[in-house]
């Protein structure tokens, strides 16, 4: 009695788990049925050729065979020659298929470019700048001042500066420049001075790339106690704004000495705390301290005069609200 198989399949065959036989699969019989039809096919014809050959029916001229062998090189490019050319028509169409892709590329890899660019501020950003701040000064009872157009090429350098060296202070930490002893370089007069407040949109090691609004930038200032007086100083004649990839200047200019010599924020800072808790009826108190202190001649003609100018300096330096 024969077995009766159980075959369960592993690695490519099945195998009886009773009595060990093999089974491929039909497929597995087909597959090596071409095999060999094929292989029996390929000796038929190479014995043909054989038999031929060694009977003299088919002769291989062996010096022909090596001059073809060794003018394959040279035939390449009679071959290559040899292809049929495209149409003109076709041609030309697909040149400007590839000009038309190569130029969108390019317009692509400009706004690429373009985008990653800090944005600078407009001159014309800077005059809308100056007409709002102007709108705050009436609105405190101050004079309005005037755009320059060299303040705003110094101002747009202190923010391009700020932006390259990464800092947000009114002197550079590294360099030591600030708008005091950059603003010759930009037409500036030794008598003529601009105090500095500044504004970053972001942070410093993570700026953004745009400009806020110059509503936003001095509606910030207007709520800080120093930018505030900056902006609001009877000082000034003229001033400018300018921003450059979320750093932000405004620069006030004055015929005083007001933003003298360089200093760092934080001393900015210790000054404008002495004013944090003034109404605006002391603020106008200090400043017409400072406007009276600025009538005084520099040279003084009597003893009189020197203890009036000593006396009203002190009240400046000790004002506290």
């Amino acid at each position: 009695m024969g077995c009766s198989h159980n075959y369960v399949y592993t690695q490519g065959y099945f195998s009886c788990t009773k009595c060990g036989k093999r089974s491929y699969g039909k497929s597995y019989k087909k597959k090596q049925g071409k095999k060999v039809v094929v292989g029996v096919i390929i000796a038929i014809v190479l014995g043909v050729v054989v038999l031929g050959y060694s009977n003299g029916i088919f002769e291989i001229n062996q010096e022909k065979l090596e001059e073809a062998i060794q003018n394959i090189p040279q035939s390449l490019p009679s071959i290559t020659e040899n292809i049929p050319s495209m149409p003109l028509q076709v041609s030309e169409s697909i040149e400007k298929i590839v000009d038309t892709s190569v130029n969108e590329i390019n317009k692509i890899e400009e706004k690429i470019q373009e985008a990653s660019m800090p944005e600078e501020s407009s001159e014309e950003y800077a005059i809308k700048s100056i007409e709002y701040i102007n709108q705050k000064r009436a609105e405190n009872g101050k004079k309005s001042i005037t755009h320059d157009s060299r303040v705003y090429e110094l101002a747009m350098a202190r923010a391009k500066d700020m932006h390259e060296y990464q800092y947000h202070d009114h002197t550079n930490p590294i360099t030591g420049t600030c708008p005091y002893n950059m603003k010759s370089e930009f037409g500036l007069r030794s008598n003529e001075n601009v105090a500095e407040n500044a504004y970053l949109f972001g942070t410093e090691t993570n700026p953004t790339l745009s400009n806020p609004s110059y509503t936003e930038i001095i509606d910030g200032w207007m709520d800080s106690t120093g930018h505030r007086m900056n902006l609001l100083s009877y000082e000034h004649v003229g001033g400018s704004v300018a921003c450059y990839g979320g750093f932000c200047v405004f620069l006030g200019l004055n015929h005083g000495l007001y933003g003298e010599g360089c200093y760092t924020a934080s001393e900015g800072q210790a000054y404008a705390s002495r004013f944090d808790n003034c109404t605006p009826n002391q603020m106008r108190q200090y400043e017409q301290l400072l406007q009276d202190y600025d009538k005084i001649p520099s040279v003084t003609n009597s003893q009189a005069e020197y203890q009036k100018a000593m006396s009203m300096y002190n009240q400046i330096e000790n004002f506290r609200c």
